[in-house]
């Protein structure tokens, strides 16, 4: 059993995303505790209602929504009167019992799950805290009622939340490396505890996909360039690399190392993980729709990123840990030269909006954001969050240092498509700092407001 709590300031967006879903069929719609009216007279207006009148009681605190969801794992075949008892104890448990909230019973993944909309503004106009849905917090009630209505415990993984605390549980799973630093291990050692670690646990499909889970330890697999003779012979080694994607220490052929890990190896894996990856489609898509139904403006990918974490999925952007390729000015100015004979244009291969990895923390499997569907390929993110807009206009609204190059790339009449997703991705950092300068404004702004309208209760102006 897993729970994430996540606080927001509009209750119609999370309401709509529910509603939505059971208007699609892929959502049942279980309970309404302490509402007016029966649940099945309530309509959307009187569930918004109903929040909107607790939330005139406490106009200072700027987030009154709360919503929940609690997943299972696919063994624990709940029946709607079950998962109803357990969404009441859960409750009881955050100390929400007295407070109304909504109960959404999902059936548009695999494993069963639950989305809980409430308010943590109390009758009296008190709020509360924060602390009651901590995720350390929310972790200690899921054992409990694990226990308690005999559930499967859910596979622990390492704490997303910096948790210090270690359970019983998570001792006796197999144990995870860390991301290596260079210089602080033997090399080999290091990157052979990864390879075991992730052929272990991980599914996927391709090259691309094993190196986005590698890249998370700050290994690399690398075969090297599609002519040379290595490539060709199907040779394989592995490498450190740093944060940036920048090569460290000398490379380590895979034959060198006890573990099914060479490219023949490899491709078995894939074949034998097509079917559990493809379990994982419905859930991240899922999950990404439920992210950006109620993303804020201004967004960036730093965000979207924090966002997914939350629903146990991480985001990898093969893009912001390699080089450009050699050559890529010339090729840029080769695009772009109208005059050019036609024996040297450039071949633009067919953009599929490829730019993402999602790997599922839960059942371990590693997508391609193409292989999730077509609304959920970096291209297609970029656009509906509106970062692309955003990063497409800093060169002329802030001091941003870019080449000739970039500078064309940028252009509406570039022709890769592909190339110009490339640099939107490494410019996402910079356009990331840029929000949080945006946020941490409004925050001050809120807060100046919050204070003078305290004043001018506390004067009776």
């Amino acid at each position: 059993m897993l729970a994430i709590a996540k606080s927001a300031r509009s209750f119609r967006v999370a309401v709509q995303y529910n509603e939505q879903k059971v208007e699609e069929r892929q959502a049942l719609f279980l309970d309404a505790h302490n509402f007016l009216k029966e649940k099945e007279e309530l309509t959307i207006r009187d569930k918004l209602q109903r929040f909107r009148d607790l939330d005139k009681l406490n106009e200072r605190s700027r987030k009154h929504c709360v919503h929940i969801t609690v997943n299972f794992p696919p063994k624990d075949e709940l029946s709607d009167r079950q998962m109803k008892r357990i969404a009441t104890d859960f409750m009881q448990a955050i100390d929400f019992g007295d407070q109304p909230w909504l109960l959404y019973r999902h059936i548009d993944v695999a494993h069963p799950h639950m989305h809980i909309v409430s308010t943590n503004i109390r009758p009296d106009g008190s709020r509360i805290s924060n602390d009651l849905r901590s995720p350390y917090h929310l972790k200690q009630i899921c054992f409990g009622l694990e226990e308690r209505h005999h559930l499967t415990p859910i596979f622990e993984m390492p704490d997303l939340f910096g948790s210090q605390e270690e359970t019983p549980r998570q001792k006796q799973e197999l144990s995870e490396p860390r991301r290596i630093v260079y210089g602080q291990r033997p090399t080999r050692t290091a990157i052979a505890e990864v390879l075991e670690y992730v052929g272990k646990t991980y599914s996927f499909t391709s090259f691309e996909a094993y190196n986005a889970v590698l890249g998370l330890y700050n290994v690399r697999a690398d075969r090297g360039r599609e002519d040379s003779p290595m490539y060709q012979n199907k040779g394989l080694y592995y490498r450190l690399i740093d944060e940036g994607g920048k090569k460290l220490g000398a490379p380590i052929k895979a034959s060198a190392f006890n573990l099914p890990v060479t490219m023949e190896r490899l491709e078995e894996k894939y074949r034998l993980s097509q079917q559990r990856v493809l379990e994982s489609v419905r859930t991240i898509g899922s999950h990404i729709d439920y992210v950006l139904a109620g993303n804020p403006q201004p967004y960036s990918l730093h965000r979207f990123e924090d966002d997914l974490r939350r629903q146990r999925v991480w985001l990898t952007v093969p893009a912001l840990r390699q080089p450009n390729p050699r050559g890529w000015q010339q090729r840029v100015h080769a695009l772009l030269d109208a005059h050019r004979p036609a024996s040297e244009k450039i071949t633009i291969t067919p953009d599929d909006g490829h730019g993402f990895f999602y790997i599922d923390i839960s059942e371990k499997n590693i997508l391609r954001d193409t292989q999730v569907g077509e609304r959920y390929t970096a291209a297609a993110v970029l656009q509906r969050t509106g970062i692309e807009k955003a990063i497409r206009q800093m060169p002329g609204e802030y001091v941003l240092d870019l080449n000739n190059a970039e500078k064309a790339i940028l252009r509406p009449d570039y022709p890769d498509t592909a190339g110009t997703r490339r640099l939107l991705l490494q410019l996402a950092p910079w356009q990331s700092g840029v929000v949080q300068k945006q946020l941490e404004l409004i925050e001050q702004q809120e807060l100046a407001e919050r204070q003078r309208q305290g004043h001018r209760m506390r004067h009776g102006l």
